[in-house]
């Protein structure tokens, strides 16, 4: 059935936001810290885990964040260029 009896939820892109700003903001933070020798990914990853459902649940991984955390993960796995 199509049309606009059919009930179409919009997918929230809030806790995707939230996301890519700490993702976005984890650098710069670590920027302010030079004495501290840690890759930005580290900070990038502990920050996930204080917002995230194991943490303060400042985010929930709705349809938005599952589909690029998928995607990033199938990314990752097989790149398209070959590493060197």
């Amino acid at each position: 059935m199509s049309g606009p009896d059919k009930d179409v939820t919009t997918p929230s892109f809030d806790n995707l936001l939230l996301v890519m700003a700490v993702a976005f903001a984890a650098p710069f933070a670590l920027g302010l810290f030079p004495r501290a020798k840690l890759p930005s990914v580290v900070v990038e990853i502990v920050a996930g885990i204080v917002i995230g459902p194991s943490g303060a649940r400042l985010v929930e991984v709705d349809q938005a964040v599952h589909v690029v955390a998928v995607s990033e993960a199938f990314r990752i796995r097989y790149p398209l260029s070959p590493s060197a």
